[in-house]
């Protein structure tokens, strides 16, 4: 029996990161945007690089296994030598290798990632093997015996994967987290309602809920809420199917978290940032890992910030992972940072 499976890509992240890049924020009446810059036509120097194993299912599982939870991944690979390095990923990380399915259509997956000096990155995905996954690729007999199944971001070009395991999940009592992504997000909250009614967790970010929702987070130059009416809106109306709890992540803002009844924030968590890539895995996995130890909502925001700022202060989204022990200590050590009920 595992205490939690996790779904998801499994890919080989190449980073890099050139100091002639430039970042260019654009404002308007319905909001902004940064845009990552470089001079076109031009050959540039590449200043810092990095090649690692990642995608939302090895990256998340990476972090319930070192949180102490006997953890395996659902992975799709494909032909070529990065297949074995994604294999060799799990063994490394005490992940198990159960559901570890392949084929010989595409090669693994793999992302470029450029991140900038301020530590944000702009990832460019080739999905290779975790688009062919089907329903009948996935052992559901053997799936019945975990507590949990935790879900990143699925972007099967078969549309009714995620469907098939929220509704197994139900059926077999069989708890589930989702961070919601990928192809889901092209579809309207109508569309994703079987889904959505058999998730304890859903986790997303402000541009992702925003698509969902089609709320706008308006640009307030004078904000007066920690958390605004729009954020509070999508918050209430993703709850409204959702059994549990909401989780909205807002990049340097912080985290915003609503259980149907009270609404939640915790700021981000200081350190010095070199790559955000896997900061919402480590978040939403965290957090989902602080549910199953029965943590309150405020001590899972914390935790989930502390480790998910530890994250980003390494290039890779599994380096920076702390055990359950060292962000106890951290949270213990920083009494000034703390999540907070928002009325």
């Amino acid at each position: 029996m595992y205490d939690v499976v996790t779904f998801g890509s499994a890919t080989v992240d190449i980073f890099v990161e050139s100091d002639k890049a430039h970042v260019v924020n654009i404002r308007g009446v319905e909001g902004e945007m940064d845009l990552y810059c470089l001079k076109y036509g031009e050959k540039i120097e590449i200043d810092h690089s990095a090649f690692e194993i990642g995608g939302g299912a090895i990256n998340t599982a990476s972090c319930f296994a070192k949180l102490g939870f006997k953890t395996a991944a659902a992975i799709k690979i494909g032909k070529g030598v990065n297949s074995k390095e994604a294999a060799k990923r799990l063994k490394q990380n005490h992940i198990a290798s159960d559901f570890v399915m392949c084929t010989d259509e595409e090669r693994t997956g793999f992302s470029i990632i450029l991140t900038s000096f301020e530590g944000d990155r702009t990832v460019l995905a080739h999905r290779g093997a975790n688009i062919t996954l089907k329903t009948e690729d996935i052992d559901f007999d053997k799936l019945k015996d975990t507590k949990w199944i935790y879900c990143a971001p699925l972007n099967s070009k078969y549309g009714n994967v995620l469907e098939t395991i929220a509704k197994f999940a139900a059926k077999n009592k069989i708890k589930i987290a989702h961070n919601l992504g990928g192809k889901a997000l092209d579809k309207s909250i109508d569309e994703l309602k079987p889904i959505l009614k058999n998730l304890n967790i859903l986790s997303l970010n402000t541009q992702e809920a925003t698509r969902i929702t089609g709320i706008e987070q308006k640009y307030d130059k004078q904000k007066k809420s920690i958390i605004n009416n729009d954020v509070k809106d999508m918050l209430k109306l993703l709850k409204a199917h959702v059994k549990d709890i909401v989780i909205i992540t807002d990049g340097k803002k912080g985290a915003y978290a609503y259980d149907g009844k009270k609404f939640y924030y915790a700021p981000i968590f200081p350190t010095k940032r070199v790559s955000s890539l896997g900061a919402g895995d480590a978040f939403a996995s965290t957090f989902c890992a602080a549910c199953m130890l029965k943590m309150d909502v405020l001590t899972a925001l914390e935790l989930a910030s502390i480790n998910s700022g530890y994250v980003v202060t390494k290039y890779g989204a599994q380096e920076g992972l702390l055990n359950l022990e060292k962000l106890m200590k951290i949270k213990k050590e920083n009494p000034d940072y703390s999540a907070t009920v928002v009325k």
